[in-house]
């Protein structure tokens, strides 16, 4: 029977001390997806909070994001979660989408970005939860990789192939091209240049060239 109470996660703490944390903004922490933090937690540890999002499931590749003091957690009904870091509270809960949301969101001055299935990329402010703007690719389109932040820029693929750079102000489209086969894999990027996996095949753009095929199309 499939279980209606999605266990979220559980934040351990030191027993002694206090925690100062460093923020985990978007996927693996930075557009390089280093996965590291400064940060150090040893043990003895103990259980500080743990919260459930009842009756709603969270997608396996979902990396809880950190956030100006909040953890963000997007959920396969399309509900956008910000729970409290230190005590696990709702500080906002925001239904972000009609549709799946299948990875992680991304965070930058000031805004959360949500990937959705439905072929938009939609924000959010992290302060409230209120919507900012939308970004929509066209229907079937679906959005299940985790967006890529740099340089005020979103960078994104979808399932029809579609690789995209967009502003963080407001959304607008700097520039697209096609990939030619399904975008599963998040991007990555670093010194001016991005990196996915499309089919097996390792693809890497610097910006400055998918400016110029944007101008040639």
């Amino acid at each position: 029977m499939i279980r209606k109470l999605s266990v979220l996660f559980a934040m351990a703490g030191m027993i002694l001390g206090d925690v100062t944390a460093t923020d985990w903004p978007q996927y693996q922490c930075t557009p390089d997806r280093k996965g590291y933090t400064p940060d150090t937690v040893a043990p003895p540890y103990v259980l500080a909070w743990l919260r459930t999002t009842p009756g709603e499931r969270i997608c396996g590749t979902t990396q809880p994001i950190v956030y100006e003091g909040k953890v963000l957690v997007p959920t396969m009904s399309g509900s956008l979660f910000a729970f409290d870091a230190a005590t696990g509270d709702i500080a906002w809960k925001t239904a972000a989408a009609q549709t799946e949301i299948l990875h992680s969101v991304a965070c930058a001055n000031g805004k959360v970005i949500v990937p959705c299935m439905d072929g938009t990329v939609r924000t959010f402010a992290a302060e409230d939860g209120k919507s900012l703007w939308s970004f929509d690719a066209g229907t079937g389109k679906g959005f299940s990789t985790a967006p890529c932040i740099a340089d005020d820029r979103i960078y994104i693929g979808n399932r029809r192939g579609r690789f995209y750079a967009l502003t963080l102000a407001d959304g607008e489209k700097i520039w697209e091209f096609d990939a030619d086969a399904p975008i599963l894999n998040t991007a990555a990027f670093s010194d001016g240049m991005f990196y996915h996996i499309v089919a097996n095949r390792l693809h890497a753009y610097t910006t400055a060239a998918a400016i110029r095929e944007k101008e040639t199309e």
